[in-house]
């Protein structure tokens, strides 16, 4: 599965979190679906209609509201390469990550996240893969992933 670490950037978020490509659509994108293939090509040089085939597309993901962050419906797609371009990263990630899929079929990888909000204690749950921290709303989407395809 891949993977991207975004960049860290003052004022971001999602600051030097793991990650999936996409971002805001556009006014001249077409769809999600095109906006979510436009994002890919711009930060990390993927062009999905060339080098990828549509699996399937997940549940829309809502990051609700907080005063630190905007709130945001993220349309996920998914889909399969039969091989990978050069890819070339821009400004907005630091780094591409392979995931196996295999890492998160097995119980012993995912761990109990504790983190501090507003001064209260939260619980979650969260994966470690190369020193990687993957938690959060891409957990939510690979957790979906792993329910409705088969075998993955």
């Amino acid at each position: 599965m891949l993977m991207i670490r975004r960049a860290v950037r003052e004022g971001d978020p999602w600051s030097g979190h793991m990650g999936f490509p996409g971002g805001r659509r556009d006014p001249e994108d077409s769809s999600s679906q095109a906006c979510a293939a436009r994002e890919t090509h711009e930060e990390i040089g993927l062009d999905l209609g060339k080098h990828g085939a549509l699996l399937c597309e997940l549940s829309d993901v809502n990051t609700g509201w907080r005063p630190d962050r905007p709130e945001m419906l993220i349309a996920p797609f998914v889909y399969w390469l039969d091989a990978v371009p050069t890819l070339s990263l821009n400004h907005e990630v630091d780094d591409v990550v392979w995931v196996p899929l295999g890492f998160f079929q097995e119980p012993e990888n995912r761990q109990a996240l504790s983190w501090e909000w507003r001064g209260k204690s939260i619980e979650s749950d969260a994966y470690y893969y190369d020193d990687n921290q993957i938690w959060g709303l891409s957990l939510m989407m690979i957790d979906e992933l792993l329910e409705i395809v088969p075998g993955a």
